[in-house]
């Protein structure tokens, strides 16, 4: 018998015909086992430890020919989280640079924001991008090409330091790496801060202990209001209050809590609850940073938003009742202009490209010209296929079109 072990996956008996194979914990796609044993041998799954898996054939065989299984598996990968079909983005699949679905983005300042996985365990009525239940197809990014990435990217950055903010499309508490993520980025020179971007729902004690020892700075928390009701109503989830104020008191001392509620008209008005809890927990300037609610195209959008003069007056009269400074702006974050990435091509220009990988959407593909991701819309997945893209966007090195 020859043993294979993984320190990633685990192995079920899911029936007479497959197996389940569970990767990174959240996870999964299936293994035929008659193909299995054709291909390879007979085989059981080891009784004491289902990370392991025993084949009656040689070791060569065995590793060599269940590779293969596990290569086309994950290109079948599914997330645990909603059961949605997944792509696991490693080095050579796509560049991490193009796309505000995943990988890097460089806004030319001393933050880099990075998106290493899609999906969210809530359903927020106002969420700008419909995440959670929805059907949609995931991503989720390899960390090491990831840590790669930005080390090269940081290399050519003037500022002496940078944040990294962990802001994807989604909830980042999903992402099964992300303790080891943020303990790999805080050894690269120049990273001082990493921040995350969180609804909390996930957050435990234990959790929070782990962030802290892997590196985290600060999370900014998604949170919309002090009464219950009203925090379900915006997120479609329940959630206590007395439980959120428990462990904001536990991590207080220890990685900056910074309340980030979004401010929707008619649903969550009253927020100046939100901004007395601040002030309970913390002095300074960058006390809370209330966001205005915005229509967006792709997004779910319960009401109309206000105008940004409407929005700011509010504010003023806010910080004047209250004595804090709610109009933030990028000093007050520590956010420096740092221009390094230039575009290899233009908004408007038609492009050669190849596509890479499914869209989100459906219509929608990943192409891939001059190291660069591009979001083509109206394209049919074909992998490898080449096309012409004319691009309608190209800011901070996002790019998309259709068919040119």
């Amino acid at each position: 018998m020859t043993d294979l072990q993984y320190s990633n996956i685990k192995f079920v008996n899911y029936d007479k015909e497959k197996i389940k194979v569970i990767f990174k914990q959240k996870y999964y796609f299936f293994l035929n086992k008659a193909k299995l044993i054709n291909r390879i041998g007979k085989f059981e799954i080891d009784k004491k430890d289902n990370s392991i898996i025993n084949f009656n054939a040689p070791l060569k065989r065995s590793q060599t020919r269940f590779e293969l299984f596990i290569e086309e598996g994950l290109d079948n990968l599914y997330n645990s989280n909603k059961n949605k079909k997944t792509y696991y983005i490693y080095e050579g699949v796509v560049p991490l640079i193009g796309t505000n679905e995943f990988g890097i983005i460089d806004r030319n300042t001393s933050i880099l924001e990075i998106k290493p996985s899609t999906g969210c365990n809530l359903s927020c009525v106002f969420c700008s991008v419909s995440e959670g239940i929805n059907d949609k197809i995931d991503y989720l990014v390899e960390p090491d090409y990831l840590v790669s990435e930005i080390a090269e990217l940081v290399k050519l950055k003037k500022s002496k330091s940078i944040e990294i903010n962990i802001g994807p499309q989604g909830e980042p508490l999903l992402y099964p790496d992300l303790c080891y993520l943020i303990e790999e980025l805080k050894k690269i020179p120049k990273i001082d801060i990493i921040s995350m971007n969180s609804n909390g729902r996930l957050l435990t004690k234990e959790l929070i202990d782990k962030l802290i020892e892997a590196g985290l700075d600060r999370i900014n928390v998604s949170f919309h209001s002090m009464n219950e009701e009203t925090q379900k109503k915006v997120s479609g989830s329940a959630m206590s209050i007395s439980n959120f104020k428990e462990l904001v008191v536990y991590a207080k001392d220890r990685i900056e809590i910074f309340l980030a509620p979004v401010y929707i008209p008619k649903l969550n008005e009253n927020i100046e609850p939100l901004i007395e809890f601040a002030k309970s927990y913390k002095t300074g300037n960058r006390i809370i940073g209330i966001q205005n609610f915005l229509n967006y195209k792709g997004g779910r959008n319960p009401v109309k938003q206000i105008s940004f003069d409407d929005f700011y007056e509010m504010l003023a009269k806010l910080e004047k009742k209250h004595n804090i400074k709610l109009k933030l702006n990028p000093e007050d974050y520590n956010i420096v202009e740092d221009k390094v990435l230039t575009k290899p091509f233009k908004k408007n220009q038609t492009v050669d490209a190849v596509i890479k990988l499914p869209g989100r959407r459906n219509n929608e593909v990943i192409a891939e010209a001059k190291n660069r991701s591009i979001t083509v819309y109206d394209c049919k997945f074909e992998a490898g296929k080449e096309i012409r893209v004319k691009l309608t966007r190209d800011k901070h090195n996002i790019f998309s079109g259709s068919r040119g």
